[in-house]
């Protein structure tokens, strides 16, 4: 379980930027400023799963700070996003807010996906196959949630802006939780590791 909600964070995330979609037009994103968004949190995708992998990869030590520091990089970059927004009326601040944000999120996304596989792999052994079903279904459920809840969250808000707000502050729950769980992963494999010696 802790091994699935090491995702929980990404993916809601991602699911909620296309289902914000109308709200963020609404508020004057263009198509293309949409496109921009919607790639921003994996910018970053394109080397770093090899950064992360290659740290996770050095042994138990370097495994317990890719559990610890992905999943709490993207919970920060998901603060600062929702701090942006909140600062809204301070162009310069709430800019820098959310390029930190997304800057974070895009570095560290890549490194919650590769602690989640590697980790399940590593643990469940010859139910690996399994522990990845498990997570793919996990993932559609979570996607199905976050697409039923943003629209709910938006309608609550005359005010676009906020509903917007809201979403995102919503979005730090399940990126809590990942970082939680990566936390408490970091913590189980830190006792585990004299035990395999």
């Amino acid at each position: 379980a802790l091994i699935i909600a090491l995702g929980f964070g990404s993916h809601a995330g991602k699911e909620a930027i296309a289902a914000a979609q109308p709200a963020l037009e609404g508020m004057g994103l263009s198509p293309l400023e949409y496109a921009m968004l919607s790639v921003a949190p994996v910018a970053a995708g394109i080397v770093t799963p090899v950064l992360w992998g290659a740290l996770y990869d050095r042994g138990f030590q370097h495994r317990v700070r890719v559990l610890q520091l992905a999943p709490a990089g993207e919970f920060f970059g998901a603060l600062f996003i929702s701090a942006g927004l909140h600062k809204r009326g301070h162009k310069l601040l709430s800019n820098g807010l959310l390029l930190l944000g997304f800057l974070l999120t895009s570095l560290c996304k890549s490194g919650v996906h590769v602690a989640q596989v590697a980790t399940a792999a590593r643990v469940c052994g010859r139910l690996t196959a399994v522990a990845f079903g498990v997570m793919v279904v996990s993932k559609h459920l979570l996607s199905m949630i976050v697409t039923w809840l943003v629209p709910r969250i938006l309608v609550m808000h005359e005010d676009v802006a906020s509903g917007v707000l809201r979403v995102s502050l919503a979005i730090l729950l399940p990126n809590a939780l990942a970082a939680a769980s990566g936390l408490i992963l970091s913590r189980w494999e830190t006792e585990a590791a004299p035990l395999r010696r």
